[in-house]
């Protein structure tokens, strides 16, 4: 379906039905939040620097992940000055954001470290020109920027490096409550915790032996999967996020993380070296879950009744105002329904008391006028 973005209760756009494309109306329709891509792993360095001008412009201001401070090297400037990013471990990256300062930088080199000696990955000119640069991808625990040629001293907001997906991996982070008071206990303990649901969406069986997940993008490799955990295609892992991992038993099906959603700004499923299999970002919800519809889709959906460890199969449509963050793929939700599903008893789900009846009193005022 493609339709505006100008009213999200009365829109009109383009319906592919049969064979052509038809002119339609899309009422009471939702924004579908995709998948957020990779992180940057610059987050998770520290920084040294060759130069530094003074407390205002130091060297921790260029990955702090605020676009308001910025590193700048002495005055005047060395004849090569650098930024090194030291990681935690050797993470693959291919990929490099450089916001600058003013435009100071007239040439410059992007730089991994061997173990040996500094290797070029890319090399550019007018660094204003092209703050963002995609390379082969490589692996180390350092990255640099040199910078050859400037006309003053260079000035970074922020030094940000990624490792792009190549291929997507077929594990996906298919369900996540933040909020479970009381949808499902857990049954190692009784209690109401934070959970998410991992699920295969490939026709293989995948070990998650040794795969990391985590709950913040300044450390990827919070916690690493034990051995004896794997998907098979199109089946479910459930993973309390409850900080109780010596819950982890060979005997019991389900997975225990050492940190909560409620704490948490993202769920997200790594390799050792940083590759991202699945992520996605967090916002706090009520006692509803967010998901798939379908299972492994790559859209997330706020979900009518959460259901873990089995298919998404109903969605929850909130009238929201459309903006550039939540993505632009849309779904059609018939108005014939005339009202919300009923939620299975013992359930929590969301309040139907003005959504549904306000949204259609609105697009009939929109009729009559």
């Amino acid at each position: 379906m493609v339709t505006n973005l100008g009213d999200h209760t009365y829109a009109s756009g383009m319906a592919g039905l049969g064979c052509g494309w038809h002119g339609a109306q899309f009422d009471n329709f939702t924004l579908r939040q995709l998948h957020r891509g990779s992180f940057n792993l610059g987050l998770t360095a520290t920084v040294s620097v060759s130069s530094y001008f003074n407390s205002a412009a130091l060297p921790s201001f260029a990955n702090d992940n605020d676009f308001s401070t910025y590193w700048s090297s002495s005055y005047p400037p060395l004849a090569n000055e650098w930024l090194e990013l030291d990681f935690p471990q050797s993470f693959s990256f291919n990929t490099a954001s450089l916001s600058e300062f003013s435009t100071r930088i007239l040439g410059y080199h992007l730089q991994h470290f061997s173990g040996s000696a500094w290797l070029d990955d890319a090399l550019g000119g007018y660094l204003t020109n092209s703050p963002t640069t995609s390379f082969a991808q490589v692996k180390s625990a350092k990255a640099r920027l040199l910078v050859t040629n400037m006309i003053s001293s260079p000035a970074i907001y922020e030094y940000q490096v990624f490792n792009q997906p190549q291929k997507s991996g077929s594990v996906r982070i298919n369900e996540w409550m933040i909020n479970n008071t009381q949808t499902i206990a857990d049954p190692a303990d009784g209690q109401f915790h934070s959970w998410f649901e991992l699920y295969n969406a490939g026709t293989t069986n995948f070990d998650l032996s040794g795969y990391y997940l985590c709950g913040t993008p300044t450390n990827l490799l919070q916690f690493q999967i034990p051995s004896g955990y794997s998907l098979a295609p199109a089946a479910y892992l459930l993973v309390w996020a409850d900080g109780l991992t010596a819950q982890n038993q060979p005997d019991q099906p389900n997975l225990h993380v050492n940190f909560s959603l409620p704490q948490s700004q993202i769920i997200g499923l790594f390799v050792a070296d940083g590759s991202q299999v699945d992520a996605v970002t967090l916002s706090q919800q009520p006692a509803t879950s967010n998901g798939r519809k379908t299972d492994g889709d790559l859209a997330v959906l706020p979900l009518a009744v959460a259901t873990p460890g089995t298919a998404n199969t109903v969605i929850r449509a909130t009238f929201v105002a459309p903006s550039a963050s939540n993505g632009a793929m849309l779904l059609a939700v018939a108005t014939a329904v005339g009202s919300w599903p009923t939620l299975p008893a013992g359930l929590s789900g969301f309040d139907d008391s003005t959504s549904w009846a306000g949204a259609r009193a609105h697009r009939a005022d929109r009729r009559r006028n």
